[in-house]
């Protein structure tokens, strides 16, 4: 079986959010502006993503003064705290005790890199 790595964002979201994670708030100008400076990309696919970002329910966003400010819904760390709980929760609810012993051993590899 093909390994497949799972995605959790596409580049541009993880760009995106890293973007916000590190400055807690920023507008949609704020963010391609930043990203202007690594890559060449478009206003309009910046705001795009971003809203959609927010109907995910990963980022927040009040209009200030005319314009969207946007903020991450959670900081990293809990983001993905909630994350990895949920998939856990998920996996042992579909497959069992036998799911996450085998994640445990996963993580014990992981470790020994």
């Amino acid at each position: 079986m093909a390994k497949r790595k799972p995605k959790i964002f596409g580049s541009l979201e993880s760009e995106i959010m890293r973007v916000l994670w590190a400055r807690s708030d920023a507008s949609v100008r704020d963010v391609a502006e930043e990203m202007l400076q690594s890559r060449k990309i478009a206003y309009t696919t910046v705001m795009t993503v971003m809203q959609r970002l927010v109907e995910k329910g990963v980022l927040k966003r009040r209009l200030v003064a005319g314009a969207y400010r946007y903020r991450p819904a959670a900081d990293r760390r809990h983001f993905f705290q909630t994350l990895c709980a949920d998939f856990l929760a998920m996996v042992r609810k579909d497959f069992g005790e036998v799911a996450v012993s085998s994640f445990l051993d996963e993580m014990d590899r992981y470790r020994k890199l």
